[in-house]
Order: structure tokens, then sequence, then C-alpha cells
């Protein structure tokens, strides 16, 4: 099992096609294009301050959970986290504005006086009669939908709901970016089940919000595992840069890796995949880091490593990019948030390494990085300072 070889099976597969400089023309022509205002996802609102609501519910929508925090006269009286998604369900515009509708009931005060919706997916948001109005651009990789494409959620949910509420939906990433201090450019970088990046940054007595979508970008040619997984995933052809990077997808093409090289003589881990059949990346994750390993076991884990190790390099990669179309003038913060970042500590320091090299290449001011919890109230009271 000598990592010599299986890395030069990977090389051969197209594993490490991300080291070559091919790709970076297109990613520059791809951010370009989900940099401009003109972008369905990205938003400008007016930064005229005002004394925000101090009663609302704040309903923050992941993947998997929902998270519910309730402030009354400025204070959070409610925080708590539920499990919301049904795999066997089909979700349609109707009864997840019932489900949400109902949560917001449960858990408002009789001082409420707004709600607002956070979702993990991509959005068209317009600011109109002074709330944030989102149609659903798409719905989720993993959850099964009808009708919702399209939708206008947060209307429909204000509809079925009995008190006279304002009510806000957006997406995660950019309510993150709301963190922002004045005269600097915020990016927030999600690395978790799935993965973004969005922007804040100041333009004259506006602010401009880009949600660049990040996971759906395709600028970089796919080894044969990747493209394995791809067809074989519910979007194929789709998210072609989260299927390398994401926690969603991580344990997949892991055992895909693992497979190939089994069937090609230099690995024997035949007796390994059916162990971790069912498990998530996490587990994985969890497999290796808190356990005594065989020698084989360190090998697996090795595999394991590179692909961390490319998914940071493909990130940093990404944000060097990101960084050079941003004014040299502004001062940017960097805020960290998801599962990967938080609890898997070699991606975070490959991300930060590869990207100081290539700020050093590029002659870019390094960013400083903020490691933080994914929305907080705090920045919805921003939110609501603003609109």
């Amino acid at each position: 099992m000598s990592k010599t070889k299986i890395k030069f099976l990977l090389q051969e597969l197209g594993f490490y096609n991300h080291l070559s400089n091919q790709h970076l023309p297109k990613l520059k022509k791809v951010l370009g294009k989900a940099l401009s205002p003109k972008s369905p996802t990205n938003l400008t609102l007016p930064l005229k301050l005002k004394s925000p609501s101090k009663n609302f519910v704040l309903l923050e929508l992941g993947g998997t959970f929902l998270h519910i925090s309730t402030i009354s006269h400025n204070n959070l009286v409610n925080d708590k986290t539920v499990s919301f998604y049904q795999t066997t369900k089909v979700y349609t515009a109707a009864n997840l504005a019932n489900s949400l509708a109902e949560y917001f009931q449960k858990y408002s005060t009789t001082e409420t006086d707004t709600l607002i919706i956070v979702l993990a997916n991509a959005l068209q948001t317009k600011l109109l009669k002074g709330e944030l109005q989102s149609k659903i651009l798409f719905f989720g990789k993993n959850h099964l939908h009808r009708n919702l494409i399209g939708a206008n959620l947060g209307q429909l949910i204000k509809k079925k709901i009995s008190k006279k509420v304002k009510v806000h939906l957006i997406n995660d990433g950019l309510i993150n970016t709301l963190t922002h201090e004045k005269h600097s450019t915020l990016i927030s970088l999600i690395v978790g089940t799935g993965v973004n990046l969005c922007l804040a940054q100041p333009q004259d007595k506006k602010i401009f919000l880009a949600n660049l979508e990040m996971g759906d970008f395709d600028f970089l040619k796919y080894s044969s595992f990747d493209a394995q997984l791809d067809v074989t995933s519910p979007t194929p052809g789709r998210f072609r840069t989260e299927k390398l990077l994401a926690g969603a997808w991580h344990h997949q093409l892991f055992r895909i890796i693992l497979t190939d090289l089994t069937a090609a003589g230099v690995l024997n881990a035949e007796k390994f995949l059916k162990k971790i059949n069912k498990w998530s990346s996490g587990d994985i994750e969890s497999y290796f880091t808190k356990r005594t390993l065989t020698s084989e076991e360190k090998t697996y884990h090795w595999v394991w490593r590179e692909m961390n190790n490319r998914g940071a390099y493909i990130h940093a990669q990404i944000i060097s990019e990101l960084l050079s179309l941003i004014p040299r003038s502004n001062s940017i913060k960097v805020l960290e948030i998801g599962s990967l970042i938080k609890h898997d500590h070699c991606y975070r320091r490959f991300l930060h390494q590869y990207l100081r090299q290539f700020c050093q290449k590029k002659q870019l001011k390094m960013p400083s990085f903020e490691l933080a919890k994914a929305n907080s109230v705090q920045s919805t009271k921003k939110l609501l300072a603003i609109v």
C-alpha cells in the first residue's frame, strides 16, 4: 500500500487537476458573472439605519434542522433547535409555508411584530414595501419537492399568520455578511454540508450583498472519481464545485476512490468499505481522529486527508481570485462558518496555508479570519436596522 503508488494512480485519474492553472481564466469569468449586480441572487440595500424591531422571531432552516430564536423587548427568550426535514416527505410551497407559520405561532409573543426566515437555498430577493421578498430559485439537493421553484414563500407564510407582522425571507450567507464593519468588505465562507461564498461591500450610502452560489460554479475539469459521483447524484451536472468540497458528498466520494483503488490492486479495502458503507462524512472523520489506527487505516486516513487538502486548495484558489476583484483599499475579513471548518482543523489549516501562498504570489493583502457560528441574532438586528 505504497502512498507513492496511490498518489500516482490518483494523478493518472485526474484527482490533482486543481494543481493546474488551466482553469483560472474560466474561474475568473464565473466569478465576474456571480459578482454582477444583475445576478438574481445579489441584492443592493440602502444604508439608512433606523431603530430595528425589538420583538421578532428568527427561523433559520438549514439542510436538516430548524433553529428558532424569539426576541422579546430586545432579549433572547427562546433559543431552540428542532429536526425539520423528513426524507420521505414531498415539500410544496403550501406545506412548507404551513409548517413554518405553525412554528412562528408557537414561539412568537403577543408583542412580536416581525418574522425573519433564513434559508440555505438560492433566492432572488427584492426589498418591496419594507419587506425582503424572495422567490426560491433552487430548493435542496436531498429533499423531495414539487412546485417550490419560483414560490414567494415569505408572503405565503404571511397569509397563514393570524396577526399582522412583517415577513422577511433571506439567504443564510447574505445575512451572515451583515456583521460587516463600516468601510470594510466581509466575506462569509460556508463549508459544511454545503459550501458557499457571500460578500458584503459598502457602496456610498448603499450596501451591495452578493450571494455567489459558489457550489454551483463549473470551472474545473473533473477526475474520474468526481465524474462517477456526479452522474449518480440527484443533480448530475449541477453543484459541481460543491461535490468537490462539501461534507454532503465527501463520504460518497471517499467510497468511490477506495473502491477504484481496490479494483486497481493498490488497496485492499473491501472490509473497510463494508464498515463505512452507511457512514456520513462526520462519522468517517470521527473514526479517524478518535482511535488508534491500524497501518491499513492510516493509509485510508491519508486518502481522506488528500481529499480535504484538495478541497482547501480549491477553496483558497477561489477566494484569492475573489480578493483580486475587490478594491485593495478595503479592509477584508473572512467569516468562517460550517461544520467542516469548525470540526476538521486540518481543512482550516490547509485553507489558510494555501490562501497565504496565493496572496503572496498575487501581492494581495491576506484577509483577517474569524471563526463564527452560523446566522446570529446580532446579524438579524443589523438587517432589521437597514430594511
